[in-house]
């Protein structure tokens, strides 16, 4: 398990919508933001986050660079949110293949945890 405060990107099943930590970099804003109904990283319900476009330097576990971008993203700048939450039916939807059980996966800073949903 990686340190609580390093960033990780989570393929989650159980999540609605990308949710990109504070190391993602916003590139494009598509005006809308979306009311939280539930808190997350210690943010109070009703905190508001921007639908965007993001893009971050992946790195996988054998030390390849990649640009990983995203659009329709809740962008979440908060420090302490470490964790990026990509559910695999958005990845998908947008043509990717998902690897729901990676032996080598890709993360902003070397590290990928997966769960269940």
């Amino acid at each position: 398990m990686p340190h609580p405060t390093k960033s990780i990107l989570i393929t989650d099943s159980g999540a609605d919508q990308f949710l990109a930590g504070y190391v993602w970099r916003r590139i494009g804003m598509t005006g809308r933001h979306i009311a939280l109904t539930g808190p997350i990283a210690g943010q109070d319900i009703g905190t508001v986050l921007p639908v965007s476009s993001v893009a971050a330097k992946i790195i996988d576990a054998h030390g390849k660079t990649y640009c990983g971008k995203a659009h329709e993203v809740l962008h979440n700048t908060n420090p302490h949110q470490h964790e990026s939450l990509l559910p695999p039916a958005q990845a998908r939807a947008a043509g990717n293949a998902v690897d729901e059980c990676p032996s080598d996966a890709l993360t902003p800073t070397l590290t990928t945890v997966t769960r269940n949903g």
